[in-house]
């Protein structure tokens, strides 16, 4: 009986790998985008998505809770999405839009306002874009008729008291000192205590707001030094919760500063890994601090809180997934909580925390037609590097992936404060659902273990972050992980510009190597792209590239072409704001010249990141084809299957 169940079932995954699932499945956007729920708990908001492509619609729903009724249901104007949406009572919606971004995927708020009246289904714009920027800031739990707004004038950020009935501007309750709209609240939500904001110097600066209304400078900090800024409001009168790295290495920590006493001192430390920051209710009662570990986690402060026990309950029945608790009745009974795991499409619940009872609201694993056991589990690790750090990175694999078998090193982007994370991530699922292991290396440089670790990558382009990247590979081929002769290397800008860097400076190491959106010549950096058009960017630049043009040409990759043995592929975008076309035409040069030739892929009409259903399918599709051909993959396994059937 157990022979013929394992016989069973190798035949099941033999038929699951002929069938692989449709690259565009990976990338599909949710139907129901996000819901939250009314204060009273009568109704439900859904932002939906409804079409495909360019038609595709953006429509905001309201459902009575109980009986499932649609009460309201339209779509948004000139083609505008919901970029937030909150309550202002159980009667009123409050929805800001946004616009998206010509040439991206991405969409950026309008800086408008509009009610909706559940019970006429009228809408109303409140507060039009005067300028540039801005949406809701914060609602008034104890204020029901006003909501904070957030505009930007100029190039500062003010916040103003907007009456909800009327849609006048009640009051300004204060213009930002410094660039960012970075307002921490007084406990109460009446007033702002501080502003964290930046200059040209890419400096962090901290003002507090005196009773007289005038701002003091409270501390300056350079972006590449330690120090602290507040959060939020705490426990007690007068003190705040700040993010403080002023310890040896510089890991992000929860501190506690007094505005009385001028007092700081530190709260809670990690050993390894930075701080989210702290979590609280809509009347800002802290009762969470997020952690930025493996797997996130979460600390309750207020174990207590309502919404501490409610977000305990959840985790109880999802006990490998994060959960974020996205809105809640005023009362906290009703909870409505997005759940998501590495190798799971995200759900979104609704718990109902007096009889414990968890609803599930959306069912994506049906609706997109990728379950749990379609994916591939994601497994951290961690390493020595050749100088003693440890680095950490995540390995995606499917379980009837061989070992040792094909592998693509995926580097992440950035670089800098940027890492790779835990959760779903539709680039790396479809490598590995063809049958190769992904590799992603948290290399130094990058975010989430303290400023010192970001440092350690400062000028070292092409140097001890590419070194990180070469051992992770050594150590997947050392742990019967990745067949040494079946390992491509990829990604997109920087992470193109270290593929491009891996298979030069390690020419026997990597058999192709794949750049989207590269940045290949830091050269560059400082004369075209949107980096360059800003004062504190191009310090930034100087301080972490080179900072004379000689140490910057020191590490462009252009200059390496004649090392590289391993097949390239090239990716770009003619419309890239981020990394402009002359990146990759200077590079497709520079290995013409030298007489090698690769593969190139240039869509005028695309961006720094491409978008569209098609479009994707094009893009995953070149590189699939790609890797099959260099070091194999699914359709080896395929053909292997085929020949044993």
């Amino acid at each position: 009986m157990r022979r013929l169940i394992t016989i069973c079932t190798l035949l099941f995954a033999a038929t699951a790998i002929a069938e692989p699932i449709p690259l565009w499945k990976f990338f599909e956007p949710f139907d129901m985008q996000a819901v939250i729920i009314s204060p009273e708990g009568t109704y439900l908001a859904a932002s939906l998505l409804e079409g495909d492509g360019d038609e595709q619609e953006n429509k905001l729903q309201v459902l009575d809770r109980v009986t499932g009724d649609r009460v309201i249901s339209f779509g948004m104007p000139d083609k505008q999405r919901i970029a937030s949406m909150q309550w202002a009572d159980d009667e009123t919606l409050l929805v800001s839009p946004s616009r998206k971004i010509p040439n991206e995927e991405a969409y950026f708020p309008t800086g408008g306002l509009m009610k909706v009246v559940v019970k006429t289904g009228q809408t109303i714009d409140l507060f039009a874009q005067r300028e540039r920027g801005g949406g809701t800031f914060h609602s008034l739990p104890e204020d029901p008729e006003h909501v904070l707004l957030i505009h930007q004038s100029g190039r500062y950020s003010e916040l103003y008291k907007l009456h909800i009935l009327s849609g006048a501007v009640s009051s300004k309750i204060a213009r930002a000192p410094a660039l960012g709209g970075g307002f921490i609240l007084t406990p109460d939500l009446q007033d702002v205590a501080f502003h964290v904001g930046s200059n040209d110097d890419a400096e962090t600066l901290v003002h507090e707001r005196m009773a007289d209304g005038e701002w003091k400078l409270l501390r300056r900090t350079a972006f590449d030094q330690k120090g602290w800024t507040p959060v939020r409001a705490a426990f007690n009168p007068n003190e705040y919760f700040t993010r403080d790295t002023r310890n040896p290495r510089g890991i992000a920590s929860l501190g506690l500063y007094n505005r009385v006493t001028g007092e700081h001192k530190e709260v809670y430390t990690d050993d390894t890994f930075d701080i989210g920051g702290p979590v609280g209710d809509q009347k800002g009662n802290v009762w969470g601090l997020s952690i930025n570990h493996h797997f996130p986690r979460m600390m309750y402060l207020n174990p207590t809180h309502p919404l501490a026990q409610a977000h305990k309950m959840i985790r109880l029945q999802f006990p490998e997934s994060t959960v974020s608790l996205t809105s809640y009745s005023f009362d906290h009974k009703l909870v409505v909580a997005n759940v998501s795991s590495a190798n799971a499409l995200s759900e979104i619940v609704l718990l109902d925390a007096e009889n414990g009872s968890i609803d599930q609201i959306t069912n994506r694993a049906e609706e997109i037609g990728i379950s749990t056991d379609d994916l591939a589990p994601v497994e951290p690790f961690y390493f020595t590097a050749r100088d003693k750090t440890t680095i950490f990175g995540y390995l995606t694999s499917r379980i009837d992936t061989p070992r040792p078998g094909p592998m693509l090193v995926y580097v992440h982007g950035g670089p800098l404060g940027i890492r790779d994370s835990w959760g779903f991530n539709g680039r790396i699922q479809v490598i590995a659902s063809r049958g190769y292991h992904v590799l992603q290396v948290n290399y130094r440089g990058s975010g989430g273990r303290g400023t010192e670790f970001v440092k350690a990558g400062f000028r070292e382009y092409g140097g001890k972050m590419q070194d990180d990247v070469t051992d992770a590979t050594l150590w997947a081929i050392e742990q019967g992980i990745a067949d040494e002769d079946r390992i491509c290397i990829g990604g997109g800008s920087y992470g193109a510009y270290a593929a491009i860097m891996g298979v030069a400076k390690e020419p026997d190491l990597y058999q192709c190597a794949i750049g989207q959106s590269g940045l290949y010549d830091p050269v560059l950096t400082l004369r075209i792209g949107d980096l360059a058009r800003r004062v504190s960017q191009v310090k930034m630049i100087r301080q972490t590239m080179g900072r004379t043009q000689e140490e910057r040409e020191a590490i462009s990759v252009v200059n390496r072409a004649g090392d590289v043995k391993a097949a390239v592929m090239l990716i770009h975008g003619g419309q890239d704001r981020r990394t402009p076309p002359e990146h990759y035409h200077r590079m497709k040069e520079a290995f013409d010249k030298v007489g090698k030739q690769v593969v190139t892929h240039y869509r005028g009409n695309q961006g720094h990141s491409w978008f569209g259903r098609d479009t994707i399918m094009d893009l995953y599709g070149w590189q699939l084809s790609f890797l099959d051909e260099h070091i194999g993959g699914e359709s080896e396994q395929v053909q292997a299957v085929s020949t044993t059937n």
